[in-house]
């Protein structure tokens, strides 16, 4: 299963406000498949009833996020470790955080921001590269380089992953081995769409945290 069909199920199942951490993100181009908060809203609307809250984006790339405002979204400028400030009372069901948390230096502080306005039965979804992914370890293999994007400042395994939620006072209630996208591959790529068969050589993991009470 691809990332974004993994979130987006997610999405459909709850009830009550979602909010959407990191929402510009660096696919924010609107239109494209791989734009995870396009998706999340697509998803959220497909949801019926009344007890069905809305989405709610934060981003800190004001240009991104005022670009988003002009589509309609509900997106506003916000560092993620003002959550409790900003949703005082706010509790949501449901948290995405895709592809952010590897970029913050300050990791149990990020936990515990979101834990701060996650609602007792909810779930804080974290999307994050796999350093077990077939395209990353044949690469350190080969060349005897990490392969690190930009800006990242730790690989997430569920046991690093566990340690941090712990310290935050949250649990890894699971973990999905994921591909990236739904975007078909070229042709030369076969390789590594044959080698993610196998589920712990797919390059992205999402965990599902929960408050540990």
């Amino acid at each position: 299963m691809n990332r974004i069909k993994l979130i987006t199920n997610h999405v459909r199942r709850t009830k009550g406000p979602i909010l959407h951490v990191g929402c510009a993100g660096a696919d924010s181009i609107r239109g494209s498949s791989m734009w995870l908060h396009g998706h999340v809203v697509r998803a959220a609307g497909q949801r019926q009833g009344v007890d069905y809250g809305p989405v709610v984006g934060v981003d800190l790339d004001q240009d991104r996020v005022l670009e988003m405002q002009r589509w309609g979204y509900a997106a506003e400028v916000c560092d993620v470790m003002d959550l409790a400030a900003r949703f005082s009372g706010e509790p949501f069901n449901l948290i995405i955080a895709g592809e952010i948390i590897e970029h913050i230096p300050d990791q149990i502080g990020f936990l515990r921001a979101c834990r701060s306005v996650l609602s007792p039965e909810g779930i804080l979804l974290i999307s994050t590269p796999s350093p077990f992914g077939v395209a990353f370890v044949p690469w350190y293999w080969l060349t005897r380089r990490e392969y690190v994007g930009i800006g990242h400042v730790l690989w997430h395994s569920p046991r690093t992953m566990a340690t941090l939620a712990e310290g935050a006072g949250m649990r890894v209630a699971a973990a999905h081995s994921c591909t990236y996208g739904a975007g078909a591959r070229r042709w030369w790529a076969l390789p590594l769409t044959l080698a993610e068969l196998w589920p712990a050589m797919r390059p992205t993991v999402v965990y599902e945290l929960a408050r540990n009470e």
